[in-house]
């Protein structure tokens, strides 16, 4: 257990949703949040797609949403400023969501959003991110290979070279 963690998600979405009968993935940031994961200790990257419930729930937990436009302007300013937030934790942890990528570069998921990030920003900010001493860990979701065959898995190649570049 770390007393100083602290999370980066990459996603399009904030997946901070009340949550329904069955937990879904568009409430777990939420959960995370309830549960006691201080939101303080959260930056959210590429978010582009809330809804209404979300923006108040972001907005009332102060959760960090570092936006498209934001990246856009200053991606080394934007990437400095997540690894200062992640050197000064004693450990932190990457959560990328593939449709936080721009379904030209990834359209091998189901909630494909415009506007994302190219894959050479993502691998970008992996890369710098995983210098750093105290990562350690991250996962990738929402890779859907039934959807990237016809683009020639494009997307499963994108992933495996973010794994890559992780460890």
């Amino acid at each position: 257990s770390f007393s100083k963690p602290f999370l980066i998600v990459f996603d399009a979405h904030a997946d901070c949703m009340s949550p329904g009968r069955e937990p879904t993935h568009e409430e777990w940031l939420r959960k995370l949040i309830e549960d006691g994961f201080s939101s303080e200790r959260i930056i959210l990257v590429g978010a582009r797609n809330l809804w209404q419930e979300e923006r108040a729930f972001i907005q009332e937990k102060k959760i960090r949403i570092v936006g498209m436009k934001e990246i856009q302007e200053d991606k080394e300013g934007i990437c400095d400023m997540l690894m200062e937030r992640a050197r000064n934790s004693d450990a932190f942890y990457v959560s990328v969501d593939i449709d936080v990528v721009d379904p030209a570069f990834a359209p091998g998921t189901f909630y494909a959003e415009p506007g994302g990030l190219s894959s050479r920003e993502m691998i970008y900010f992996i890369q710098r991110l995983s210098l750093l001493k105290n990562f350690r860990g991250a996962d990738i979701v929402e890779i859907n290979p039934a959807l990237d065959r016809e683009h020639k898995n494009r997307t499963i190649k994108l992933g495996a070279k973010i794994l890559g570049e992780m460890i």
